[in-house]
Parts: structure tokens; C-alpha cells; sequence
């Protein structure tokens, strides 16, 4: 054999490409190379980012169940889920972004409903933010938070399916409790 060519034997030839390691798109294989044509439209369909302020406690304003429209509970997926003490409250927000997460404009209009205001007051601002409030008085368990958003345009609706989990507070004070008197000395 002469220096610089090399002998391949028939059992040393090239592996297949396998269909699940191929690319996207329409494919054309140029030999040493694959060219891969793909189209992405870029769609305009927004995104919202969550925000939820800090917890503060309720006043009793806040524990009576008010007039939040109640909705079905939600079947599928669940975007978060949060506990929150029964005597707290907090804002959650959402706010616009694009594809790539970057703040943007949204037209339309944004609403919170729960299906659950036995157990969470929602206060809607009409903005992308409500004030969320456990009803309190034992009244524990997980309520549906539902965000909506519609464009003006009459295209889809975004809606993001919340879980609040109303959970016992923190100790606030002690409870005493006796057991039946005794006799210490024997009666005679």
C-alpha cells in the first residue's frame, strides 16, 4: 500500500443516520454535509410573566366571601401552586412579555375569577393584578385561581389555571385545655 491511501474494509463502512437524530425541516443531504431548510412562524401569541407580592395579613373586610365570579373548577394543568396562610393575603400580577421574555404591550382585556370563593376573596384591578385573601375561620383547602387574558383582536384567550392552597396559619396563641378533677386523697 502506498503512503497516504488508506485501504477501508467492507466491514468499516459509514453508519446510517437514524430517523430520530435527522433535523427539522426539509433536508437535503449535500454528502459531507446535511442542509436543513425549517420555516418558524413567529406567531403572536403572548406570554405572561407571574409576579406575587409579599404576604400581609387580612383584615376582617377580607374574610368575608365577596362577589368574585365563581368558575368551573379546572381540568388540566396547573401553571402554580402556592399555600397561603388563612389569615393572609398577597397580589399576584402578570405582566405581558414575547417570545424570548421581554416585556411587551398587551391589548385586551385581563380578568381573575376562582371557582372557590368559599375558601379565597379575589379583588380583580382589571390591570393583570388582583389581591388574593384567604377567607379564613377554618375554611382550608386548595381554590382555583384563574387568569385570563383576551385580545381585543378576537384571537385565542390565554388562560393560566392557578391552585392556592389556603394552609393553617402561624401559632397566634396557646389553648388550655383541663382534664376531669381527680380525687388525690381517698375518701374515709
Amino acid at each position: 500500500m502506498r503512503p497516504g491511501i488508506f485501504a477501508v474494509r467492507a466491514t468499516q463502512r459509514r453508519p446510517a443516520i437514524l430517523n430520530e437524530y435527522l433535523p427539522l425541516g426539509q433536508v437535503v443531504d449535500e454528502g459531507d454535509t446535511i442542509l436543513q431548510t425549517r420555516r418558524l412562524v413567529k406567531g403572536r401569541r403572548p406570554s405572561f410573566q407571574l409576579h406575587d407580592g409579599t404576604e400581609r395579613d387580612t383584615t376582617p373586610a377580607d374574610r368575608v366571601p365577596n362577589s368574585t365570579p365563581a368558575v368551573p373548577a379546572t381540568e388540566g394543568r396547573i401553571h402554580t401552586m402556592r399555600d397561603l396562610a388563612q389569615d393572609k393575603k398577597f397580589t399576584r400580577s402578570y405582566a405581558a412579555v414575547d417570545e424570548f421574555g421581554a416585556p411587551t404591550t398587551f391589548a385586551g382585556t385581563m380578568a381573575f375569577t376562582t371557582a372557590n370563593p368559599e375558601l379565597i376573596n379575589v379583588t380583580d384591578h382589571g390591570d393583570g393584578s388582583a389581591e388574593v385573601a384567604a377567607v379564613g375561620g377554618g375554611a382550608l383547602g386548595p381554590a382555583d385561581l384563574t387568569f385570563t387574558a383576551t385580545p381585543d383582536s378576537g384571537g385565542a384567550a390565554v388562560v393560566i389555571a392557578d391552585t392556592i392552597n389556603v394552609v393553617v396559619g402561624a401559632a397566634e396563641g396557646f389553648v388550655a385545655t383541663d382534664s376531669p378533677d381527680e380525687e388525690v386523697t381517698p375518701d374515709l
